[in-house]
Formats: C-alpha cells, sequence, structure tokens
C-alpha cells in the first residue's frame, strides 16, 4: 500500500513538474544540446507554394557547425562557411558562389530559422496538439503584418533535439521539415563547409560575390 502510494506520489511531482515546464526552458535545452558540438541529420523537406500547387519533396542528410551548413541531396551540394554560400546544381554542374546576408544565411539552417522566429514570436505549448513522446511548441508572430502564420516545433522529450518542423504563411505556403539520425556534439573538420573547386572539376563556375 506504501508502496502504490509512492507511486502514485511520484507520478504527480513528474506531470506537476512537466506542466510548470515553460516553452522557452524547452527551447533553451534544445539550443544548448544543438551548440554542443557538430550536428547531423537526415532530413525530408516537404514544400507548397500554395494548397493548389503539387508537393515538392527533397531528402538529403545535413551537416551543421555554429553556422556553418553543408547540405547534401541528390539535386547538389549547398554550403555555407560562415561568409561564403556555394550551390552545386547536378543537373547544371555549375556552382554559384555568394555572399548572403546573415537572414538569408539563417534561412538555410532549419535550427537557426527557431532561433530567428523566437524573437519575434510569441510561443506555447500547442493547446490542440499533444504528443507523449514529444513537446509540440507553436510560434505566433507578434506583429499582425507578418508573413509567418505558425511554426510549429516538435522537440524529443528524451534527447532534446527537434524532429520535426512544419511553418506556414499567410499567403498560404507551407513547409514541413522531418529529421531522423539526428547526432549532436560530433566533431567535424571545418574544412567541409568550404567550396573546393577540386571536387567540381567539371562544373562551371558562377562567381556572383
Amino acid at each position: 500500500m506504501r508502496k502504490s502510494l509512492l507511486t502514485i506520489t511520484l507520478l504527480f511531482i513528474s506531470l506537476a513538474l512537466t506542466m510548470a515546464q515553460k516553452p522557452a526552458a524547452v527551447l533553451d535545452k534544445m539550443s544548448q544540446k544543438l551548440a554542443s558540438g557538430a550536428v547531423t541529420a537526415n532530413y525530408v523537406i516537404s514544400s507548397q507554394q500554395s494548397p493548389k500547387t503539387e508537393m515538392i519533396v527533397f531528402r538529403g542528410k545535413a551537416t551543421m557547425l555554429g553556422n556553418k551548413l553543408l547540405i547534401d541531396m541528390q539535386q547538389g551540394k549547398i554550403g555555407f562557411d560562415g561568409t561564403t554560400q556555394w550551390n552545386y546544381s547536378t543537373d547544371d554542374q555549375e556552382v554559384t558562389l555568394t555572399t548572403p546576408t546573415t537572414e538569408e544565411a539563417q534561412q538555410l539552417n532549419p535550427f537557426a530559422l527557431i532561433d530567428t522566429y523566437r524573437k519575434n514570436c510569441n510561443i506555447i505549448f500547442s493547446v490542440t496538439e499533444k504528443l507523449q513522446d514529444f513537446h509540440v511548441i507553436e510560434f505566433y508572430p507578434k506583429d499582425k503584418f507578418a508573413d509567418l502564420k505558425c511554426l510549429t516545433v516538435y522537440i524529443n522529450k528524451v534527447s532534446n533535439v527537434p524532429a520535426r518542423l512544419v511553418l506556414t504563411t499567410n499567403k498560404g505556403s507551407y513547409m514541413e521539415i522531418k529529421f531522423s539520425g539526428v547526432k549532436t556534439g560530433q566533431k567535424v573538420d571545418a574544412k567541409i563547409f568550404n567550396f573546393d573547386k577540386t571536387k567540381f572539376p567539371n562544373a562551371e563556375i558562377n562567381d556572383l560575390r
């Protein structure tokens, strides 16, 4: 009887602590986990310009280290070394070099996108979607004229890493990113983010910097 009472008490304490947890604290834990080293993840991006247009799907693997990024996909590669962004198209055999703005660079990195919207949004736990294994956090823009309608982030309660992002806009566009095999605290050579023309000997280079 005492054991059952203790179990019930611990269950209520655990539930109370979970309910007392705030979205900002969950996001802080996630940010700390992602900042512990390089992050690698497989991803599937589904995007749609409007409900009437075709859904476009991209699959690949991403490696992120701070603001540096490398995306591998069937259609090519995208890299950002902190200053220069390079896009390689497999079909066109072309590499385009640009110097993106801070905002443009952040839009490439889905995890940085979370931090960007966090600064300009009201953040709440979803009241309509409750999942046992994931925190579901919704971002709503403070500016009623903003293009963003809602950003929903699904964060694994055990690993503290994002598993899914869903972004909708007031113009009707939709984007979903699903992550799998997320690994944090990885060690990678920062040179992998740099453009190395020797790896693309037959590609035409368009330097727009």
